[in-house]
């Protein structure tokens, strides 16, 4: 351990994603590690949220592979995304 390195506890765990990513905040899906609920989706970037727009929902972002992610839509349908 290096002079200054940050060490977190118990405590400070269970917040980590809040800290690393941020409630509200915009990030492409391959920086988004798996079982994150996302809402307010692009289909592409700049044009404005097209998808799981309304109050309270999300979608399940569950899979991602080399060139595609995987969302399970609030309609429980499977969206696939490039």
């Amino acid at each position: 351990m290096d002079i200054a390195r940050k060490c977190f506890s118990n405590y400070n765990l269970k917040n980590i994603f809040e800290r690393l990513f941020g409630i509200g905040n915009a990030y492409p899906l391959s920086l988004l590690p798996l079982g994150s609920m996302v809402n307010s989706i692009e289909l592409y970037p700049a044009s404005g949220s097209q998808l799981v727009r309304s109050a309270g929902t999300s979608a399940l972002f569950y899979k991602k592979s080399d060139t595609h992610a995987y969302l399970k839509m609030p309609s429980v349908e499977d969206f696939l995304f490039r």
